[in-house]
């Protein structure tokens, strides 16, 4: 399996973790495979290291570390559930927004969240482009 579409398969079956969105998104998404329910992330991988099942539905962050216990592995490109992260400041308090805007995105600029992402294991993800 190298790509979402052959993940899709009939003969393949998928576990994800039991009651969380990523396993209801690969549900809805997902019309031609077998999805099954995990307990933990441990139970998830011993099916997987046992041929109990092909694929792993879980976000992109907490597979990358994963990865190390099943050499050969590898995380396909495109996705079922897409999900951004976000900071908050408390209404009407314009000098946080403002401190956490300009933090941000000179982060960005310099490339600090591009190596942060790195260092996590997440080459491949995208840093959010320049606020417009």
């Amino acid at each position: 399996i190298k790509t979402l579409a052959e993940v899709d398969g009939p003969n393949v079956r998928i576990v994800g973790i039991a009651n969380t969105t990523t396993i209801r998104a690969a549900s809805r998404s997902l019309k031609n495979t077998s999805i099954s329910a995990a307990t933990s992330v441990g139970e998830a991988m011993e099916m997987l290291r046992t041929g109990n099942a092909e694929a792993f539905a879980l976000s992109r962050d907490s597979l990358a570390p994963l990865m190390a216990e099943l050499p050969g592995s590898l995380i396909v490109d495109g996705g079922f559930q897409h999900t951004g992260i976000a900071i908050a400041v408390p209404k009407n308090r314009r000098v946080a927004l403002t401190y956490v805007t300009d933090f941000m995105e000179s982060a960005k600029a310099s490339g600090i969240v591009r190596r942060a992402l790195d260092n996590a294991g997440l080459k491949n993800e995208k840093v959010a482009p320049p606020a417009q």
